[in-house]
């Protein structure tokens, strides 16, 4: 896994150049260009009776000279656009034109020629110059080459997508880099000569054809793309830089009456036309600031072009046009389609990819640079000895004891030091409220030291509170007819004595018997265990328990949240559903009159709105009680291990050290094999009071760590 940076620029319009078709029939009359970067065409009228404007005034970020090479047409148009890939800027180029105009001319450029070559070929050499003048860097790159052919799509360096089933497993899909298509091949290539061979393998399976207008007539939309990732020879920070170039020929727009088109060629043509027509929707509601939805899905060449207009991409467009009396009309829909591109902004992003280890090494050192700044700042301010780090559970219990001491009297205010301080307070005197508030349900207990009367009862919190602080554990009045006094810490204990057994035998009379019970008799470990947790434990285990509920109940509303987002899901795949079959229901309708939208389609769009709402704020919601959750199981581990730790001091204060392996044998004996010492007891109990049997291994390994630091701290 990894995580994705972006660093955005500002939004730019997509820059438009004008190139214009040699010919000498030139209709100078009605195309003249004013300067080099806007254009006036004027049409002829064949109906004075007709209300309608013939001249236009077209300005765009440059109009080509018409003797214009191919060099100086990349480097005018599409040098600008690579550099920035080079950097992690994504790119698109492609032309735009009637058939005839020049697209493919400008794009791919003549096989025959290698002094006229197009922008992809040109593309390609320039990308591997660079490569080879960041010795730097570590680049890989990877070439596909798509085809748009009829409203399918076709890998033209994979002959194989030309079956339908094929066909079917390609498809146009988003993820967080933007726009693919899943099951389109990617070959890496090692140098220029791979990716041009690639290119023209993929020329040559493309689909062409011979009309009036156009002897070598594209028959469908392409797009030649170069992936390149870019890494650091250098620097060991896992950083990869990537981006895409998108080189783009699209078929010609035709008027069946001049191309003379019939049969397969004029389907061919109604496709064209089709898809050129959503284009032209899709620009002029990305240049109206008022329209919300943009409509990218309608055909598969806008959904490809997602990403070049109004996305994360560097973009720019040539219009062909073809400057003769008899394509006056063509070349005035040509220039009025670029006139409105140019009213379309993108936001182009350096696409950066960080792997998770890489973000833990910046994000520590940012950690320690603001330590270092905040200890500067407290030197200054002449405060010393302040930690910013997280509590451990020894400082915890020294804010607890000096919330106590506040509590009690004994010290008259808090010294604040800084947040974490103030709000570990606050924390601590929740849990002493909440106790007390348990304590107070139960009704109390008394607690008596040795040989004394019982307290009070308003003292009995107070004394319940620091009793295992102040007084030590033994000294807790005997509870169900039942006591345990001090051990000295001489007291050997001999597993022999059973004083059961001599009460049995009439060896020791009841008094003597009740003696050796309170100084000798060890409580086995899961009594003990028991009788800890509702006395000198109380507190830790009621932290452990307020923690386990809390953990249940964010556990049921992480369910309740994933089952509202299934049905937004469904809610949502129902609405495109109805949505997709609304739009493949919709009469063909002309660029004239632009993407009509019934009050239908704009209630399903608007209930498509709401739906992706609720399902991104379910989404969150849910993500945010998953956080939760880990806190709240980290929360319970830690008091786990602190109730068990606590547990093992007392047990060895109250009893004395565990028997040696031969008192056991000695004590067990006489005994069944079967019978389990007081050690194997709680081991079972542990392990039968754990939450989750598949979490065995992992508190069985923290146990024994736990082990370790406490045998260390004792040496």
């Amino acid at each position: 896994g990894g995580h994705i940076i972006t660093m955005s620029t500002s939004h730019n319009s997509i820059p438009v150049y004008i190139r214009i078709r040699p010919t000498s029939n030139f209709a100078s009359s009605n195309l003249s260009k004013t300067s080099s970067t806007s254009l006036t065409l004027s049409l002829p009228t064949h109906n004075s009776s007709h209300n309608k404007k013939s001249a236009f005034s077209f300005q765009f970020s440059k109009v080509l000279p018409i003797e214009i090479g191919q060099s100086e047409v990349y480097e005018e148009c599409c040098a600008s656009l690579v550099e920035s890939a080079m950097k992690g800027y994504n790119g698109t180029i492609f032309a735009y034109g009637q058939t005839g105009a020049g697209k493919t001319y400008t794009i791919s450029g003549p096989d025959s020629s290698y002094a006229h070559r197009g922008m992809i070929p040109r593309a390609i050499e320039h990308v591997f110059r660079q490569i080879h003048s960041q010795t730097e860097k570590s680049f890989t790159v990877r070439i596909s080459y798509l085809e748009i052919y009829n409203e399918h799509l076709f890998d033209l360096l994979n002959l194989e997508t030309q079956k339908d089933n094929a066909q079917q497993d390609m498809q146009i899909l988003e993820s967080e880099r933007g726009v693919f298509v899943r099951n389109l091949k990617e070959e890496i290539v090692e140098n220029e000569e791979e990716a041009m061979s690639l290119f023209f393998e993929g020329e040559a399976n493309r689909s062409i054809c011979e009309h009036k207008l156009n002897t070598q007539s594209s028959r469908s939309h392409c797009v030649f793309t170069i992936h390149l990732e870019c890494r650091s020879r250098v620097e060991s920070e896992g950083k990869v830089i990537f981006s895409k170039i998108n080189l783009v020929d699209m078929a010609g727009s035709e008027r069946v009456s001049k191309t003379g088109s019939s049969g397969q060629v004029l389907q061919e043509a109604k496709y064209i036309n089709k898809s050129l027509t959503f284009l032209e929707q899709v620009v002029i509601a990305l240049s109206s600031p008022s329209r919300d939805h943009i409509p990218y899905r309608q055909s598969k060449l806008t959904s490809i072009l997602r990403d070049a207009m109004g996305g994360n991409c560097v973009t720019a467009m040539v219009a062909n046009i073809w400057g003769e009396a008899a394509h006056l009309e063509e070349t005035s829909s040509t220039l009025k389609f670029a006139s409105r591109m140019m009213r379309v902004k993108n936001q182009a992003v350096m696409n950066v990819h960080l792997n998770p280890e890489a973000l833990v090494r910046q994000y520590e050192k940012e950690i320690k640079d603001l330590k270092q700044e905040l200890a500067m700042h407290d030197q200054l301010k002449g405060i010393n000895q302040v930690s910013y780090d997280p509590y451990t559970e020894e400082q915890k219990i020294q804010v607890r004891e000096q919330c106590m001491r506040f509590v009690d009297g004994d010290i008259d205010e808090l010294e604040i030091k800084n947040i974490r301080q103030i709000r570990e307070t606050f924390s601590q005197f929740k849990t002493i409220i909440l106790n007390m508030r348990s304590d107070m349900q139960s009704g109390g207990y008394a607690a008596q030291t040795n040989g004394s009367a019982a307290l009070p009862q308003d003292q009995t919190q107070t004394a319940a509170g620091t009793a295992g602080a102040k007084k030590g554990v033994g000294e807790q009045q005997e509870k169900d007819g039942f006591s345990v006094g001090n051990a000295q810490p001489n007291t050997k204990f001999s597993g022999k004595q059973k004083v059961k057994k001599q009460q049995a035998n009439g060896d020791a009379k009841p008094q003597e018997a009740s003696n050796a019970e309170n100084s000798n008799e060890r409580m086995p470990r899961d009594d003990a265990y028991e009788k800890f947790k509702v006395e000198e434990g109380k507190e830790t285990f009621g932290i452990l328990k307020q923690n386990m509920d809390q953990y249940k109940e964010k556990k049921q509303a992480y369910k309740d949240i994933g089952k509202a987002i299934n049905e937004s899901k469904k809610q949502i795949d129902q609405i495109k559903d109805q949505l997709d079959k609304k739009q493949l229901t919709k009469s063909y309708q002309s660029a004239q009159d632009g993407d009509i939208v019934d009050q239908e389609e704009h209630m399903l769009i608007n209930s498509l709105s709401d739906a992706k709402n609720e399902y991104r704020a379910n989404y969150d919601q849910r993500k945010l009680i998953k956080n939760e959750l880990e806190y709240v199981r980290n929360l319970i581990d830690k008091a786990r291990a602190r109730l068990l730790d606590e547990f093992d001091s007392w047990y060895t204060q109250k009893f004395g050290p565990e028997p040696s392996q031969d008192d056991l044998s000695a004590q067990n004996e006489d005994e069944d094999d079967e019978v389990l010492d007081d050690g194997e007891k709680f081991e079972r109990l542990e392990q039968d009071r754990m939450e989750d049997p598949m979490s065995l291994a992992y508190h069985n390994a923290r146990k024994k760590a736990g082990t370790v630091r406490r045998t260390t701290r004792r040496r």
